[in-house]
């Protein structure tokens, strides 16, 4: 089976990522990993076979939550991925950045998981090391897995879920995880999180604490971004 592994890169540190991944994957793996690298002129083409995607974080201000964001730069990736939203073919998402920009770190990809009801199943900072490949490559190999032996491609929240919750009343953010299964939700505002089945919850003084955690569970911890529908115990 061929696998795409879309990519849009500025700086050069995404193709440089993609290019070494494509080498390591190829020389492991009975898959066909092709890179392709998507620009603004990019032709438009409908994808029909899985692929995965890799998402650099260019913003111009915001932290996405309260004080907004801007996109910038990768725009032709997600009105690439937009064309190609209805095939269902995109399995994950992968991003990367600098840390440095804290709130900001892995926020565009964060921000296309939710967009597009797909898990973000790795992320790397700037051109990544060989332990983010080869950890990558497996993350890619079980989606690959789990995309094909799950009629539904959801899993079943179970009982033992924990939520981190900024009680405020006209924001109220939470994230919802799952140790078990190591998976962090995205950002829920208020009306997205009324799990009344969850009662393992610890409150948070900061919504800052809220975007830190998720933060730390998903850049040191590796735990898998992965969208939560709407007022549903279901992690996609």
């Amino acid at each position: 089976m061929n696998i795409q592994l879309l990519y849009t890169s500025i700086a050069g540190n995404t193709k440089n990522f993609v290019n070494r991944l494509t080498t390591y994957a190829n020389a492991q793996s009975t898959y066909i990993f092709t890179p392709i690298e998507i620009s603004d002129v990019s032709d438009d083409i409908e994808l029909t076979t899985p692929f995965f995607a890799f998402v650099p974080t260019y913003l111009d201000g915001g932290n996405g939550i309260h004080s907004g964001v801007k996109e910038i730069m990768t725009n032709g990736l997600m009105e690439y991925l937009s064309l190609n939203d209805t095939n269902h073919q995109l399995l994950g998402l992968i991003g990367s950045g600098n840390k440095n920009f804290n709130a900001q770190y892995l926020l565009t990809a964060r921000r296309y998981a939710t967009h597009f009801n797909v898990p973000m199943i790795g992320e790397y900072e700037l051109r990544g090391t060989q332990a983010d490949i080869e950890r990558i490559y497996q993350n890619i190999l079980r989606r690959l897995t789990t995309s094909t032996t799950s009629a539904s491609d959801t899993t079943q929240i179970q009982s033992n879920l924990r939520m981190l919750l900024f009680e405020q009343e006209q924001h109220g953010e939470a994230i919802v995880i799952d140790d078990d299964a190591r998976y962090v939700s995205q950002i829920l505002p208020a009306d997205q999180h009324q799990f009344e089945h969850i009662t393992n919850i610890t409150t948070v003084t900061s919504p800052e604490n809220i975007y830190t955690e998720q933060i730390n569970l998903i850049a040191n911890e590796h735990y898998w971004m992965c969208p939560i529908k709407k007022k549903s115990l279901t992690f996609k």
